[in-house]
């Protein structure tokens, strides 16, 4: 099974008021109710059996669809994450702005001796945003399995099948593979915030979704056009395509259990209005 991958830093970013965790999808002549699950990657396990109804969805449903199929290798180490020659991130950014990424790095990894940007420099900015959200959220030796694959593990075992709408190889294209300077752009973004604040907003969020609380932090309109790039390539284009994979198998008979990060859940481009505009009603299946 896949260890959490690069999503995490999208999920943190995109929750909403509407961080109810599971969803119901019906009408429009499903024969089925199918249901859409918001994850934050690195949940623990035990998360499951908190919330309400999905230990029914995980029992009774034809197919679970995770965001990237399966693999029995490690895509995090085949995939090359690290930067081209020409674009490391020392290249790609000021002196000062390198120093703010510097800051930020000496404080998460403060902890890991011998660690520093001037190693770290060489990876794709994406892949070092990733793990500056692991660090603050949880640490490096706390990195679990996918609370996403967890999930489908338990479908697996209950007897039905499981696939993704992704393969891995396109899922890490999309992440690592856009343009070396805006994952630079990005990454100065998410270092700049927290050297304001000292912190970064992922901590709260990530604890808020364990007590499934609503969380009022997605804004519709982004803050600039570097932030509506990020979200239209790592969110909107991929709940675009999902859509128009999920609604052909709903529409034959079967009963899917969707689990993907619950940043892709809300919002005029999220999953829940895509499907509610195609018809099909959409509610919220009660929290405990």
């Amino acid at each position: 099974m896949k260890k959490i991958h690069l999503t995490l830093a999208f999920t943190l970013l995109t929750l909403s008021s509407q961080a109810q965790l599971l969803w119901k999808v019906s009408g429009n002549g499903l024969e089925k109710d199918s249901y859409i699950l918001g994850t934050v990657h690195i949940a623990p396990p035990s998360l499951i059996d908190e919330i309400t109804g999905l230990d029914d969805a995980i029992m009774n449903c034809d197919l679970a669809i995770g965001e990237a199929i399966e693999s029995d290798r490690n895509d995090m180490d085949k995939y090359l994450v690290f930067a081209p020659s020409d674009s490391t991130l020392d290249l790609l950014l000021s002196p000062e702005d390198y120093q703010i990424v510097e800051r930020v790095v000496n404080r998460r990894f403060e902890s890991i001796p011998g660690v520093s940007l001037d190693k770290l420099r060489l990876l794709k900015p994406n892949v070092l945003g990733y793990l500056l959200d692991i660090l603050e959220v949880k640490g490096l030796d706390e990195v679990r399995e996918a609370f996403d694959n967890v999930v489908l593990q338990r479908v697996a075992d209950a007897g039905h099948d499981t696939t993704g709408f992704e393969t891995p190889d396109a899922q890490n294209q999309i992440f690592f593979d856009c343009p070396m300077a805006d994952q630079a752009a990005w990454l100065l973004k998410q270092c700049k915030d927290s050297d304001e604040q000292g912190k970064d907003d992922g901590v709260d969020l990530y604890e808020a979704y364990l007590r499934q609380d609503s969380i009022e932090l997605f804004e519709e309109t982004a803050e600039d056009e570097s932030e509506e790039k990020r979200l239209e390539i790592f969110v909107y284009n991929r709940n675009r395509n999902w859509v128009d994979d999920l609604v052909p198998m709903m529409s034959t008979g079967t009963s899917c259990l969707v689990v993907v990060g619950i940043g892709h859940l809300p919002g005029e481009k999220g999953l829940l209005q895509l499907l509610r505009n195609q018809g099909f009603t959409v509610t919220p299946v009660t929290v405990k």
